[in-house]
């Protein structure tokens, strides 16, 4: 149900600003998660890549992108959600230029990682925290636009950045490997509505009696959007988009994955896990590190099983299904009280990318005492600078790549950034009052400054609604 009256006033239902059909993060919400995941990278060179202020904009233009053709109805939007467009962007930019990237390689890295944030933020959030006020608010509605809203007015808000898109690379992308035809005018009129939208949310968020009016439906969910220990919640996000950026800044440097699992919930060496198997909190969730096949996934691929060796009936959902990246294990009867659970992923699951991934294992307790975790610590990101002395190097792409194109891109990076959105180092600068989780770290952000553009609110119409799968 639309709240159209909550704007009423203002000439424009900013309902319009967000999507219905499927829950998502929010843009000034992407921008947040983007942001807060950095401090979730380890110390090494993927943060120092991240973290360069020169990379800013482009990251977080990155980030906002892939929504830009929802307000326009345009599919592009769709396409840019998900690993197989990004990971054939991925095999662009690591064709074109060798590492250590730097210049026009780097900046096109740092794009791709925004849009690696928000696919899988948005996975993240929908399959745990969307599944959960579904239930705890008894109805999804409209609490994308709330949650935009909240989070804001908690965080304070986000600024917009200048625009920096690969317009030209990413046009012949779409055609190579997605076989869509996209006009670059069409998407770089889809960023400038996002930018707007991000802005007119930091705007709107500090208005209390709006904000109250758009949460008063979402009780639960208001109260637990920036609640570390709430699956799926946005500080809970950060810690998933940190470690699939490692995987990515692998596959980039032609070394293998760190591991199958970017996380679970509940973690290894997790405790007090609810047994009642009617309740989604019993459920075990896998968020594996590659885009998954669907069709040869079922249940064999996966034992739940007591200490004592009794296995546990299980249902899977893969949501979203093809691509996704999220599975949530179902238990078909009630979990023993303070008992140890061991989860298996047995070896070979399929990833879209005609890999087979390692075996995975974990254990958790539905007591008070928590087993010894079993999962391997993850490698140190791979340095790829040069030994002293050298000021080049020749990247290695024998090794898995995130994906496979067909046909190229193209080899000319000269018409590759955007027509120019103002003055280079646009960068966002630190986040405002962005909370800090001290176990995960998901959130995203949305500066709101410039009041102008209210009537071109009202030209998105029903427009930025997310069309989800």
């Amino acid at each position: 149900m639309h709240r159209a009256p909550l704007f009423a006033a203002l000439g424009f239902s900013i309902v319009t600003l967000w999507p219905t059909d499927a829950i998502a993060n929010g843009q000034s919400t992407h921008l947040w998660i983007t942001d807060h995941a950095l401090d979730h990278v380890p110390e090494g060179p993927l943060r120092e890549f991240l973290t360069q202020p020169e990379l800013r904009k482009m990251l977080d233009n990155g980030t906002m992108f892939p929504d830009g053709g929802y307000p326009l109805g345009d599919p592009y939007a769709e396409i840019a959600h998900w690993e197989p467009f990004q990971g054939a962007y991925l095999d662009w930019i690591v064709a074109t230029y060798d590492p250590p990237y730097t210049d026009e390689g780097a900046e096109h890295l740092a794009f791709v990682f925004g849009m690696a944030s928000h696919g899988m933020a948005d996975q993240v959030f929908d399959s745990l925290y969307g599944e959960r006020v579904k239930v705890y608010d008894g109805a999804i509605g409209d609490f994308d636009t709330a949650s935009d809203l909240i989070l804001m007015s908690e965080v304070g808000g986000m600024m917009a950045p200048s625009d920096w898109v690969p317009y030209a690379v990413l046009d012949q992308l779409y055609t190579d490997a997605a076989g869509y035809d996209v006009d670059p005018a069409t998407m770089m009129d889809g960023q400038n509505l996002l930018r707007i939208a991000v802005n007119s949310v930091g705007i709107f968020s500090q208005m209390p009696d709006k904000v109250e009016e758009a949460a008063a439906p979402f009780p639960w969910g208001r109260l637990h959007l920036l609640d570390a220990e709430v699956e799926g919640s946005p500080p809970c996000e950060g810690e998933l988009v940190a470690r699939y950026w490692r995987v990515l800044w692998a596959l980039a440097h032609a070394q293998p994955l760190p591991g199958p699992v970017l996380g679970s919930l509940p973690p290894d060496g997790g405790t007090l896990h609810p047994i009642d198997s009617s309740s989604l909190e019993s459920w075990v969730t896998l968020v594996f590190s590659r885009g998954l096949e669907d069709a040869p996934l079922s249940s064999d691929d996966f034992v739940l099983e007591s200490e004592g060796g009794t296995q546990v009936p299980l249902a899977i959902w893969h949501y979203y299904g093809q691509s996704a990246h999220v599975v949530h294990l179902q238990p078909q009867v009630d979990l023993e009280p303070d008992t140890l659970y061991r989860v298996e992923v047995m070896p070979g699951v399929q990833t879209i990318h005609g890999d087979l991934l390692e075996g995975y294992e974990l254990r958790f307790s539905t007591g008070s005492i928590a087993p010894d975790p079993i999962v391997p610590e993850w490698p140190a990101d791979h340095d790829p600078s040069p030994d002293p002395g050298e000021t080049g190097g020749e990247s290695e792409t024998g090794g898995e790549t995130s994906g496979t194109t067909e046909g190229g891109v193209g080899d000319s990076t000269s018409e590759t950034t955007s027509s120019g959105g103002g003055g280079g180092d646009d960068e966002l600068g630190e986040s405002s009052g962005a909370a800090q989780a001290s176990e995960a770290g998901c959130g995203c952000r949305s500066a709101g400054a410039d009041a102008s553009g209210w009537l071109s609110l009202a030209v998105l119409g029903a427009a930025l609604r997310r069309r989800r799968r």
